[in-house]
């Protein structure tokens, strides 16, 4: 009897001591029961899906970023010297003409590169990359701010920095910008064609021996 008695006590603590280490594990990191991990997982798998498309879309940015700088450097180095002197000033006369915004040089400057090179960009930044006092892009700044090309924020991280960031309407006449330089290209290109043809090679009738011209009496 007493036997019979001990056996049970000794069966009751080893059913005991497995359900312990059954429940110690359960708790253990990494380990949940099965609802509860189904939907941690579920979460993990939908944050998984989305963060690729979030990188996505930044790297979609800065895709066409680097296109519109690869172009720049495509199309300098197909023309010559004079023939990107002729773009420059067909451009800017076609702003002058247009009726947008009439923007100076520093100004030009400032949105370029807001516009075409990576951010996030501050009024110290653009003041380090464009070689120019503070003062000076803030002036510019005011200016692109009235066009509404640009516009400032203070860095919620660091409330002594300015973020400067694009706009709808910036981007447009950057858009705009990019359609008046390749429709400047395109006539230096006819002109740079053409124009070997309107001079007189040596020999051809009307052309005069010695490269002189000759005055009549």
């Amino acid at each position: 009897m007493v036997n019979r008695i001990d056996n049970e006590v000794g069966m009751k603590r080893e059913l005991s001591r497995r359900r312990g280490s059954v429940e110690a594990r359960g708790r253990e990191p990494g380990r949940e029961p099965g609802r509860k991990a189904e939907v941690n997982g579920r979460r993990t798998a939908g944050a998984a899906a989305a963060n690729p498309a979030a990188q996505r879309g930044v790297s979609n940015g800065a895709a066409a970023r680097r296109k519109d700088q690869e172009g720049l450097q495509d199309m300098a180095a197909q023309t010559n010297p004079d023939q990107l002197v002729g773009i420059l000033r067909d451009t800017v006369v076609a702003l002058v003409r247009r009726d947008g915004p009439d923007l100076s040089a520093r100004q030009l400057g400032v949105f370029l590169t807001v516009y075409l090179t990576d951010g996030p960009h501050t009024v110290r930044g653009l003041a380090a990359e464009l070689n120019v006092s503070k003062p000076a892009i803030t002036r510019a700044l005011d200016r692109l701010g009235e066009l509404d090309l640009a516009r400032r924020k203070v860095d919620p991280m660091d409330r002594r920095s300015v973020l400067v960031q694009r706009t709808l309407k910036g981007s447009g006449f950057l858009r705009d910008l990019r359609q008046i330089m390749a429709d400047a290209e395109a006539a230096s290109r006819e002109l740079a064609v053409s124009e070997p043809a309107n001079i007189e090679q040596p020999g051809a009738p009307g052309a005069t021996g010695g490269g002189t011209t000759r005055r009549a009496g």
